[in-house]
């Protein structure tokens, strides 16, 4: 009698590629059947991704002070969990209160995001101070470091005097 099972396979990888190449065998008894029966298999291996949004920040301070929050959005685009093991800001730029990201290391499963604020902490005059917030993630199949440009302008404290002008009138020499 013929007689049939459904056998399901599942590809993984531990390496991101292309071409994985691999077969399938199945060997049956009596020897009379045309045995091993084999199956070609093939799968490509993409890496686990995160996303950055919006792509760069850019803030304006006066000298000495913080400037206003602004929030940056990580977005775990993959169909597995990613750990994010460090959120780096370098010199200049800090994370500030506020945001659902929690303290590295935190999870952010398939399709999850979470997000942080920024500040940055202007401490003399000047344009165009640069740096990143760089992400580290695991498992290691995802593309890190993943960097978000920061820039930030840091303005002199403006000082006015009023009133803009003051007469003392007339005065003469010896006499007050």
């Amino acid at each position: 009698p013929s007689q049939s099972c459904s056998i399901n396979l599942v590809f993984s990888s531990p390496n991101v590629g292309n071409g994985f190449n691999g077969s399938f065998s199945v060997v049956t008894s009596p020897t009379t059947v045309q045995s091993p029966s084999n199956v070609a298999l093939t799968g490509n291996a993409t890496p686990a991704a995160m996303s950055l949004s919006p792509a760069s920040l850019a803030f304006n301070a006066t000298v000495t002070s913080t400037s206003a929050p602004q929030p940056v959005t990580l977005v775990n685009t993959s169909d597995i969990s990613i750990s994010v093991t460090s959120l780096s800001p370098s010199t200049r730029f800090s994370r500030s209160p506020g945001g659902n990201c929690g303290t590295p290391p935190f999870a952010l499963a398939a399709g999850q995001s979470c997000t942080l604020n920024l500040v940055f902490l202007s401490t003399n005059v000047g344009n165009g101070f640069s740096g990143s917030l760089t992400v580290l993630t695991t498992p290691t199949t995802v593309q890190t470091p993943i960097n978000l440009s920061l820039s930030g302008n840091s303005t002199p404290i403006q000082a006015m005097l009023e009133p803009t002008a003051v007469n003392f009138g007339t005065s003469f020499i010896g006499i007050s």
